[in-house]
């Protein structure tokens, strides 16, 4: 017979002597943030639904999460861009700022009164220190905005896997 384990916090968890503790963050933006036509623009994050780990700073490097702890992680961003119906809309996460890890795209919005929602997520290795950020690129003509709705409508978030 084994036992599993819940600490008083509900974040650690011990199973036949293994013990595992909750390693995440969701971080969101409480305004919209404009992205400039043709350019990719690091999508900033002020507002912290949880963080365990240190993985977001509300101070400095905004737009990261931070692996603090090595391992396996699921990391996934979301944004809603204004209506507007001409141009490309394309939300990647980028690791270190170089490397892209996972893209989404979506070619020549078609119609303008409806707004563009876009998710990507992605399992992906990370070292210590490794971060990851949420990078938007549209090509309307002019400026235009991820939108706020509510805590989901620009949220980034990655929570490590266990084992």
């Amino acid at each position: 017979l084994q036992t599993l384990r819940v600490n008083s916090a509900g974040t650690d968890l011990e199973y036949a002597g293994f013990v595992s503790t909750d390693i995440s963050a969701r971080v969101y933006n409480n305004a919209n943030i404009s992205i400039p036509n043709a350019a990719h623009t690091v999508i900033t994050f002020n507002t912290e639904v949880f963080d365990t780990d240190t993985i977001h700073s509300l101070v400095s490097n905004t737009g990261r999460l931070t692996a603090t702890t090595a391992g396996k992680y699921i990391i996934t961003g979301m944004v809603v861009w204004a209506s507007h119906a001409t141009g490309n809309r394309v939300l990647t996460l980028r690791l270190n700022g170089v490397t892209d890890i996972g893209k989404v795209q979506q070619q020549t919005v078609a119609e303008a009164g409806y707004d563009t929602i876009q998710n990507v997520t992605i399992l992906f290795s990370l070292a210590a220190a490794d971060y990851v950020e949420l990078q938007g690129f549209q090509s309307s003509g002019a400026a235009l905005n991820v939108v706020q709705t509510n805590d989901y409508g620009i949220s980034f978030s990655m929570v490590k896997v266990l084992g």
